[in-house]
Formats: structure tokens, sequence, C-alpha cells
């Protein structure tokens, strides 16, 4: 596989080669790296090896950072590699920066439509939900309508530290698949 490729050509080169089908195939930005492509641990601590190969970079997920999920954060990481080898600028990979504050606005605002005026304003984004008093219906209620609104889909490989707080469920979110991505700036 050419070195010298984009993001792309690179990430879809390295899971042509991790799950074997045919050169050209095109990978959707939310294919679950397990459940969709049957990714194995040993072959993501592989591809982390790989991704290091072709871009001249440590990815960050090889010093005990979070590890890519989805095809997209696979992408992701090939840009933020291929930048910090100084050969591609980096991805807009999340809506991160000026608009990381009205996310968590944003969900402590579900938070309070759902709980019916029962909270304190302001919720701090940091407090585990569990402790809001909210009962498990407003919960499940709470992250459908999260799904809704923001283009996302909880599943068994939703890491646990979603469901925590508000902060823990806007990190979740900003490393959702790009196909949330326009959600989370506001464009639904």
């Amino acid at each position: 596989m050419p070195s010298d490729g984009s993001a792309r050509q690179i990430t879809e080169g390295l899971l042509v080669e991790l799950t074997g089908r045919e050169p050209g195939t095109r990978y959707p930005a939310a294919a679950r790296l397990g459940a969709d492509l049957g990714l194995d641990s040993l072959r993501l601590l592989f591809l982390l090896t790989r991704i290091h190969e072709e871009t001249g970079a440590p990815p960050p997920g090889a010093a005990g950072g979070a590890m890519p999920r989805t095809a997209g954060d696979v992408e992701q990481l090939v840009a933020r590699c291929l930048a910090a080898a100084g050969r591609e600028p980096a991805m807009a990979a999340d809506p991160a920066g000026a608009s990381e504050p009205a996310l968590e606005d944003r969900l402590a605002a579900l938070v309070h439509e759902l709980a019916g005026g029962r909270l304190p304003e302001p919720v701090d984004a940091s407090t585990p939900l569990a402790s809001l008093g909210l009962d498990s219906r407003t919960l499940v209620a709470l992250y459908a309508l999260v799904e809704q609104r923001f283009g996302v889909e909880f599943d068994l490989d939703t890491p646990s530290s979603c469901f925590v707080s508000i902060a823990g469920m806007a990190d979740h979110l900003r490393s959702a698949p790009a196909t949330a991505a326009g959600t989370l700036r506001g464009e639904a």
C-alpha cells in the first residue's frame, strides 16, 4: 500500500488488509470494527502498528488512549498521525474547540426537559446522572432522545462511561462516527 496516500486511502487499504475483503472496498464511517468488520483485539493492535508504519507517527491509542471503534475513528486516527508526521493537515474530526461547551449545554437542556424542571440550574456536566434523582424510565428516555437528536445509536459496543454523566455522553458523541458530526454542530 502506498504510504503517501490520503487518510481515506490509507484507512481503506488497512481495513482491506485486515478484513481480507476485495481491494477498493469502501467502508462506511459508521462500520464498527468488531461487530461489522469482525476485527478482534489482536487485529486492532495490529491495526495500530500498521497505522504507525504507514504514517510514520505512533497512534495515540498505542499509549493507552481510546482505541478506534469504527472505520470513521480509524480514518480520524490516521489523519491525526499524518498531521503529527507533517504529511497532511488534520481532519476536522469533531466539533471540539469553541463548540465543546455547547454540546454539554445541549445535553443538560435535554436532561432538564426530561426531568420536568426538577433539577437545579445549572447541572454540572461531571455529576453522575444516577445522583440527579432520575428514575430508570427517564434515563432510558434520555438515551432514546439523544439517539434521535444526535443521530447516534447506543448498543453493546457503547462504552459504559457514556451513560455515567453528561460529560461522558458528550465525549462519546464527539468520538461518534461522522454520521453524527453535522448534528453535533447543530445542523440538524
